[in-house]
């Protein structure tokens, strides 16, 4: 199994800033982009058009399927030259520990401001119900 120092090596370079602009479309999906056009005369026909890409610009569920994209691409990315099957058992502990925590930390602070999650697709947690999915294809 290669050590985790050959692993890191093998990144690739901008993955992290792409993921980290998908992120922040999700957020700007959520909460809505700035109003930049705020005033504008909607009879004008160009002002219309302007309007309109700007009201459709930031879609989240684009931004989470590159999202989840790249990152299954950064997980399975190290281990395409080598020859060895890494330790299912470690690579378990290492997945479940890396979706358990923030999911756990996600339920503590839901419970502590009352946020009912008793359907998980309707909740914060939805991603993490996504990641666990897709790990376990």
């Amino acid at each position: 199994m290669p050590q985790p120092a050959t692993l890191k090596s093998q990144r690739v370079a901008g993955l992290d800033s792409i993921r980290a602009i998908c992120a922040f479309w999700v957020v700007m999906s959520h909460i809505g982009g700035p109003p930049l056009l705020e005033g504008l005369d909607q009879a004008n026909p160009l002002a219309k058009v302007v309007a309109g890409v700007y009201g459709n610009l930031f879609s989240g569920p684009a931004a989470v399927i590159v999202f989840f994209v790249i990152s299954g691409f950064c997980i399975h990315y190290p281990y395409v030259r080598s020859l060895q099957i890494p330790s299912l058992i470690t690579y378990l502990v290492r997945r479940y520990l890396r979706i358990g925590i923030p999911l756990l930390v996600a339920i503590g602070i839901s419970s502590a401001l009352k946020v009912n999650l008793s359907i998980f697709n309707d909740s914060i947690l939805w991603s993490l119900v996504a990641e666990g999915h897709l790990e376990n294809s």
